[in-house]
């Protein structure tokens, strides 16, 4: 049995208080502010606890850095192609997918997720992508995306990503 300690509790408490599906690095220095004596590893080993007990869920992309999603129940996300933005979608979760895939392919499906790709109302309103490759204006919101992004490349090109659908 893992023990409730309170370096668990706070990691678990910033993981759902952040709505923005940060990943360890974001998770870890929004918890150093605060904590400075909570690890890195620390964060990492109970995010991935927290996720194997469906506490919180782990989300992958390829070529990306995993990320953690507070809200454990079923539900789909929207990432923004533009300002790199997560945003969590709920819709009535499609079971009759997982019957459908077992049923045709003969898998054991547990779980799937849902990831819809496009262009956030923010970044909608700053107006259209251009063909030119001239940089685009950026609404407020979509500057920590960037942000965001630009540390993620720097930091995180050793990630661990696997397919989305895959599941959690």
């Amino acid at each position: 049995m893992i023990r409730n300690t309170v370096q668990r509790q706070i990691i678990l408490e910033t993981a759902k208080k952040l709505r923005t599906h940060p990943t360890v690095d974001a998770l870890y220095m929004e918890i150093h502010k605060n904590h400075p004596t909570i690890s890195k590893a620390t964060v990492y080993r109970n995010l991935r606890q927290f996720a194997r007990d469906h506490t919180i869920r782990r989300l992958w992309l390829p070529d990306e850095p995993e990320r953690y999603d507070g809200y454990a129940d079923p539900h789909s996300h929207f990432k923004c192609t533009r300002c790199e933005t997560w945003f969590d979608v709920d819709l009535e979760y499609p079971k009759e997918i997982d019957a459908a895939v077992s049923e045709k392919y003969g898998f054991q499906v547990d779980a799937h997720d849902v990831l819809f790709r496009g262009v956030c109302p923010q970044c909608r309103a700053a107006g259209p992508v251009r063909g030119d490759g001239a940089e685009q204006p950026r609404p407020p919101q979509a500057e920590q995306g960037a942000e965001r992004a630009d540390r993620l490349k720097e930091g995180t090109a050793a990630g661990n990503p696997t397919e989305a659908i895959a599941g959690v």
